[in-house]
């Protein structure tokens, strides 16, 4: 056994999908958007637990407007205690 090495147990078999498996199937499923109580019009909460805000008209220096896109929040806990 020259510079070969074998393991003594057999390869565990894949459960979990890779990276790119799980980012297809996140794009392969249709999510379903909801606002959030309290919160019409600023938020929205998705069946797969995502939440966005929703897209608004906001006004710039000027006088001028521009459409704000939706964007979808990232996940995190307060800070406070």
């Amino acid at each position: 056994m020259s510079g070969v090495t074998r393991c003594r147990y057999p390869e565990p078999t894949r459960t979990r999908l890779s990276m790119p498996e799980q980012i297809a199937f996140d794009y392969d499923t249709e999510e379903q958007w909801r606002p959030i109580p309290g919160w019409e019009g600023y938020y929205e909460a998705s069946d797969m637990g995502r939440i966005q805000s929703v897209e608004r008209t906001a006004r710039i220096r000027g006088g001028g407007t521009r459409t704000v896109p939706a964007q979808i929040l990232k996940l995190r806990t307060s800070l406070r205690r």
